[in-house]
């Protein structure tokens, strides 16, 4: 028998600067990638196959995040969106913080667009999202799954 797990679409919700909430479908996700965006969620609520599945309905390459910061600075990407997947399962891996490890690869490539998934526990949220700016030229968006 094949027990093939059906995939569930996800909702997200992103709180902007006023406050005010904005509920979507993953679908949307990828249609205005105009800054950072950052997947925050509970273990185990599905943040891995969203950022499989954002790859596959886009034009965005999936890397782990212990993969991504493996990669040579100068190894040939295309200007496709990075999504890059489990950001807190770097931390016991690597000396320093994991977003920033991740943040230096990135600025080496020359900031590309990027989606970048956490558990919601281990997200350092204020003083990430200065550093992001600073870099982007934007503060990310931190969507919740």
């Amino acid at each position: 028998m094949n027990c093939k797990t059906k995939y569930v679409p996800r909702s997200l919700l992103w709180i902007d600067r006023n406050g005010n909430e904005h509920s979507f479908c993953e679908k949307t996700l990828l249609a205005d990638v105009d800054c950072p965006f950052v997947v925050l969620g509970d273990l185990g609520i599905g943040k891995t196959e969203l950022m499989k599945m954002l790859e596959k309905s886009g034009d965005g390459i999936f890397f782990q995040a212990a993969s991504f910061l493996r990669q040579r600075s100068d190894s040939v990407l295309t200007d496709s969106l990075l999504i890059i997947d489990g950001l807190d399962e770097v931390a016991a891996r690597e000396d320093g913080d994991p977003l920033h490890n991740v943040l230096k690869k990135l600025i080496a490539r020359g900031c590309p667009p990027f989606i970048v998934s956490c558990r919601t526990a281990e997200w350092n949220g204020a003083p990430v999202r200065l550093d992001i700016e600073n870099e982007y030229g934007c503060s990310p968006k931190e969507l919740t799954l």
